[in-house]
């Protein structure tokens, strides 16, 4: 018994023919009931040599075709033989999902289209995201997937990073035939592991790139962490409700983190005292200690002007592929930095002249916020950008 992508079932054997046994297939629908699109009202019976023909075993190809293995009757001996049949009742284009290893931050995926599926887009995410970015964006989860996934034509195997531990995700494959036309998505759940170990839970904090209004935090944990809070607390604040309290406040920020967060502060206090701090725990939900480190912002360097915020044709094409344009105002030098929706710094690059071109094609499809400052720092520039194939 062979099952075919769309849960059809393909049964082979022996079947009375006119003069002997001769080789027999017949294909069920997935209830069970026989499909009338195969042979004749279901049943095909194929005479090889006018004699027994023995069926031992078939298999499907990922073609679709069937393949048949037996032997029939010879002069003297019985005659190995292999038969193809054709099978070219096409399916529903289709992908198979296989799910190959899970970690508590890595999900491995291999990815298998039948024959009538031409293209692709497979994705991950949790339901609840894809829920939300449906609403937001006024799309349906169906073009979400199309709009962000990986495209592909072939077979293939995907390692996914940075998923949060102990979290169930949803794989996505939207297939498309040769038309384009696309068909209903082929989905499976997976959950990953529950990460960190038994010991103490530590975070190392550096905290560079200290100007008079940001700083750059970042906060690395160990092995044993399975989730840590992470933010910045001024001194004068800290020491007004005391170490124990500005503690609990980054507990309680909202914002857990579980591989190292490279964040950049903005918005800050000049020449002013502040705490970076960090606190995590491990599997055991046992809280190690907290992590402390005080830095002082520099001070002002000139009246900044007011801030200008830029929505419009700042990002040409929009969306794009990862390869933009980016509109400085006023030709202005400065940098640009790009940031997940973790908040994480995944791109950064000095640019100058008036439209200077961005190559962050490494960068997977979705939505991310770009940030430019001035070498003045007089004028910020903030966006969205949504990148996909």
């Amino acid at each position: 018994m062979e099952v075919q992508d769309d849960d059809k079932i393909i049964l082979s054997g022996n079947a009375e023919g006119p003069e002997d046994y001769d080789l027999g297939m017949a294909r069920l629908t997935a209830d069970g009931i026989l499909d009338t699109s195969f042979g004749t009202d279901g049943i095909t019976v194929t005479d090889i040599n006018k004699d027994i023909d023995q069926v031992e075993d078939a298999a499907l190809q990922p073609d679709g075709k069937i393949l048949v293995a037996g032997h029939t009757a010879g002069a003297d001996f019985p005659e190995f033989l292999v038969v193809r049949f054709m099978n070219d009742v096409v399916s529903d284009p289709a992908v198979i999902i296989n799910p190959l290893e899970i970690t508590n931050a890595t999900v491995q995926v291999s990815f298998m289209p039948n024959a009538a599926c031409e293209t692709y887009f497979a994705l991950i995410s949790t339901q609840a995201e894809m829920e939300m970015w449906s609403n937001w964006l006024g799309v349906t989860i169906d073009s979400l997937v199309q709009m962000w996934g990986i495209e592909k034509t072939e077979a293939f195997t995907h390692l996914w990073t940075e998923q949060i531990p102990n979290t169930e995700y949803t794989i996505y494959a939207r297939p498309l035939d040769a038309n384009g036309v696309a068909f209903p998505l082929n989905t499976i759940n997976v959950t990953t592991l529950t990460g960190g170990g038994n010991g103490l839970a530590e975070i190392q904090v550096a905290v560079t790139q200290i100007t008079d209004s940001s700083a750059r935090l970042i906060a690395t944990p160990n092995a044993e962490t399975a989730v840590f809070f992470d933010g910045l607390i001024t001194k004068e604040y800290f020491d007004e409700i005391g170490q124990d309290s500005a503690v609990a406040v980054i507990k309680d920020n909202g914002y857990p983190q579980y591989d190292t967060d490279d964040w950049v502060w903005i918005d800050l206090f000049a020449a002013t005292d502040y705490y970076a701090i960090a606190i995590g725990k491990n599997a055991l939900d046992a809280w190690g200690p907290a992590t402390i480190v005080e830095f002082t912002t520099l001070e002002p360097v000139g009246i900044a002007d007011p801030v200008e915020t830029q929505t419009a044709n700042s990002i040409s094409p929009m969306p794009n592929n990862g390869m933009f344009t980016f509109t400085t105002p006023g030709s202005q030098t400065g940098s640009i930095r790009i940031f997940n929706t973790n908040g994480q710094i995944v791109f950064e690059q000095r640019v100058s002249g008036d439209q200077p071109v961005i190559d962050a094609r490494h960068l997977s499809n979705g939505l991310y916020h770009l940030h430019f400052t001035s070498e003045s720092k007089a004028i910020t520039v903030s966006e969205k950008l949504i990148i996909t194939r």
